[in-house]
């Protein structure tokens, strides 16, 4: 079930980031690719890993929609700024991680972020 997840999840990422690449009016779009990742994302996530097992709280899953939300936000704004320099071939492999970041490991912003969402999982 995990490999579905996954390969719909990668298969999602490299066609918004080719698609990005290729049709330079996309550049301009990229809080609007971001919203669709995070949303099309939240329905994989929701489908093939809460909905079989439902957590006691849905926080840690909100609070990882929203990092994502944001990660991949910068990661597409990074890319339209650098688009006609050797950063960009950089940042356009540092974005593979975006594609694993799951609810137990968040990207970037590691240990704090998880404390953070389990006291606030924890609190409720």
């Amino acid at each position: 079930m995990d490999m579905y997840y996954y390969a719909m999840k990668i298969f999602l990422f490299a066609s918004l980031v080719s698609s990005f690449v290729k049709f330079e009016p996309l550049q301009k779009f990229g809080l609007f690719l971001s919203l669709l990742y995070t949303t099309l994302i939240a329905f994989l996530s929701y489908v093939f890993l809460i909905s079989p097992a439902p957590p006691a709280s849905l926080t840690l899953w909100q609070v990882w929609l929203a990092t994502n939300f944001v990660l991949v936000w910068a990661y597409f704004a990074l890319l339209a700024k650098f688009d006609q320099s050797i950063l960009f071939w950089v940042i356009l492999l540092a974005g593979i991680p975006l594609i694993f970041n799951e609810l137990n490991v968040p990207v970037g912003l590691g240990p704090i972020l998880n404390v953070f969402c389990q006291s606030v999982a924890f609190s409720k």
